[in-house]
């Protein structure tokens, strides 16, 4: 409002000066009486009345605006200030839990490689437990030539099997370069083989018989009735027969055991 009567003083003294001038009346309205001249400074007036609240009501709707714009953008902005705190707490909760997590990951991946370190040690003992074992497992067979002739009673193998803990088999696979005296129509030789080997207080005695007969034709038999046993603190295989036969020869053996 003292906009509107600021304007309309302004132009009231602008008319008031236009109509104080005689000479500037005189010059362009020389056939305008008096009369004229008050209905033309009134027609100025209410024309700049009608300005002045056209611009006005222009000024208040723009103030409207205004306000409304400062309103919402007031609470545009608080709402905007309580998104972004809440979003800050969220990020600071976030780096909480991130941390506790880092924490429970780090002392997992600790305890993991605990664990592995463990799970390693154990595979290499279990390894070498099996190299042990299989080691001590493992039967291998070796060929022996032995000689012997008719006064030998035993034959010692320990020189073979050594200082071993395990239990060999011997077997009796021939009789090479054999010499004899046959005393029987029926069988030309027989050579007996025995052991005699204690397990756990019970006697394991072997018996082979390798004989060589002529009738109804000549054959060589190898029977084996119970194997041939012998260890470290037994080692010996008995000969029986070849001084009453007078044989001569060289026994091929095979012997069998864990030679380490």
């Amino acid at each position: 409002m003292k906009i509107k009567q600021l304007l309309m003083i302004l132009l009231f003294l602008s008319a008031c000066d236009s109509f104080q001038n005689p000479s500037l009346d005189q010059a362009n309205n020389q056939n305008l009486n008096y009369n004229d001249e008050l209905d033309s400074l009134k027609f100025l007036i209410e024309s700049k009345i009608i300005t002045i609240k056209k611009v006005e009501s222009e000024l208040d709707i723009l103030q409207k605006q205004v306000n409304k714009i400062s309103i919402v953008d007031k609470n545009d902005l608080d709402e905007i200030e309580q998104v972004l705190l809440d979003q800050q707490s969220d990020i600071q909760s976030f780096r909480n839990v991130l941390s506790i997590t880092l924490d429970e990951f780090k002392e997992l991946k600790s305890n993991i490689n605990k664990i592995d370190s463990e799970i390693d040690a154990e595979i290499s003992s279990l390894k070498k437990k099996q190299t042990i074992k299989k080691a001590t497992n493992q039967i291998e067979s070796r060929l022996l030539s032995v000689p012997f002739e008719p006064n030998l009673d035993k034959v010692n193998l320990g020189l073979f099997i050594k200082n071993s803990k395990s239990i060999f088999e011997v077997e009796i696979l021939s009789v090479e370069n054999l010499k004899y005296i046959s005393k029987d129509s029926l069988i030309d030789f027989q050579l007996t083989i025995t052991s005699q080997l204690n397990l756990n207080n019970v006697p394991q005695n072997g018996l082979v018989s390798f004989y060589q007969h002529s009738q109804p034709e000549q054959g060589i038999v190898n029977s084996t009735s119970a194997k041939l046993l012998i260890n470290a603190s037994n080692p010996f295989i008995f000969l029986n027969g070849n001084k009453e036969y007078q044989i001569y020869g060289n026994l091929i053996l095979k012997l069998s055991g864990n030679f380490e």
